[in-house]
């Protein structure tokens, strides 16, 4: 049910979009979602649904792989000038069929609502949405998207005034309104950590360090070795590029003072081997947060930094900290009365294909140490 201090803004919220055609109140229908109401920072409501408990395990996935950083580069190399086009409210631009509609139905205190748009949270839904861009783009030089954030460039400011307004035409006339070498930030994290200053934060280092031992060479300097260590667990010796037929794995932790994280691949005889690790210090306020906000603070931060890598992939999403099982679990629901920012993050990830999985703190060695001897930056 609704809190009572939502029901007036959830109310004014479904006629708004009843009125804008987004959703049709119908009086009965074979399938059905609860509404969750989010309250925004601004005081407003947004509505969302909590398709993972219902009808995104049914769902048939779209396979089309969303773009490599590579493959950006190349597509928008030589360009001088950029221009940068965000899609608003992007995945309820698209329109659903008539089925499909009373599949994502609403469940809510007025009534059933069908979608007759396409809502965040379905499974396909970001592989689906990047497949119509991409064809919508379809040969025009000097333009790339991922997702909602579009790309547009040239060589020279006539040739992208040019091509923007091709963009533009395309976007209208569809309905619209208007030799590798390893990435430095994927390892920025290792590479940039402080030196532990106490008991707990050498172990946690150690810990690290032996977890990876197998593809390290041992040294017997003190401030040399340290360095020498974190730039060895960096190295290609150690971190191996992202391949898309390899199982995903999502190691996540917070600390008092930071968030870490690494992602790995699961080689074929079982060993596993980090893509990238990522790490931040929080700011004033988020140490304020309670343990379990703060280690979904962490899930949320990290899945979102690294979403180019996870969006349309299945993973592992790993965790030392069990009370989140019952909120990000695949197999259970947003509680209600869950905090705002608890129920935020959980709905962000239900646009995401995963499993998760608790471990014990001790096993989780390498999240904790970057969550302890986290980049100086308090990043984003």
């Amino acid at each position: 049910s609704v809190p009572f201090a939502f029901k007036n803004k959830v109310e004014e919220e479904l006629n708004r979009l009843e009125k804008d055609g987004v959703i049709k109140l119908v009086d009965n229908n074979d399938w059905e979602t609860p509404l969750v109401p989010v309250l925004k920072g601004n005081g407003k409501i947004r509505l969302c649904v909590d398709y993972k408990t219902t009808v995104n395990r049914y769902l048939e996935d779209v396979k089309h792989p969303l773009p490599k950083v590579n493959e950006l580069f190349v597509a928008l190399q030589g360009g001088k000038t950029f221009s940068k086009i965000d899609f608003m409210n992007a995945y309820i631009q698209l329109l659903l069929d008539e089925e499909t509609s009373k599949v994502l139905a609403w469940s809510t205190h007025k009534g059933i609502y069908i979608v007759n748009r396409l809502p965040y949270g379905t499974k396909p839904a970001c592989a689906l949405f990047q497949k119509i861009v991409e064809e919508t783009l379809l040969g025009l030089k000097g333009t790339m998207n991922f997702l909602d954030d579009l790309i547009i460039t040239r060589c020279s400011d006539e040739e992208h005034t040019k091509n923007l307004k091709n963009v533009l035409v395309r976007l209208e006339h569809v309905g619209f309104k208007e030799d590798l070498k390893k990435d430095l930030a994927q390892v920025e994290a290792i590479v940039k950590a402080s030196r532990p200053l106490d008991l707990h934060g050498v172990r946690a280092f150690v810990g690290m360090i032996n977890y990876y031992g197998r593809f390290i060479n041992n040294t017997d300097k003190c401030e040399v070795a340290f360095n020498k260590a974190k730039q060895m667990v960096a190295s290609e010796n150690v971190l191996i590029h992202y391949d898309p037929s390899l199982e995903l794995r999502l190691n996540c932790d917070a600390s008092n003072i930071g968030i870490g994280a690494v992602l790995s691949s699961i080689l074929p005889d079982g060993i596993e081997r980090p893509i990238t690790f990522i790490s931040k210090i929080l700011s004033d306020a988020e140490r304020n947060y309670s343990v379990v906000v703060k280690e979904a603070l962490a899930i949320y931060w990290v899945v979102k930094k690294l979403s180019q890598y996870l969006l349309g992939r299945h993973f592992k999403l790993v965790t030392d900290h069990k009370p989140l099982l019952a909120i990000f679990g695949e197999k259970t629901g947003i509680p209600i009365m869950t905090a705002g920012k608890l129920q935020r993050w959980a709905l962000f990830l239900t646009g995401f294909d995963y499993e998760i999985i608790h471990i014990e703190g001790s096993t989780n060695s390498v999240a904790d140490v970057l969550s302890r001897l986290s980049l100086a930056s308090k990043g984003e």
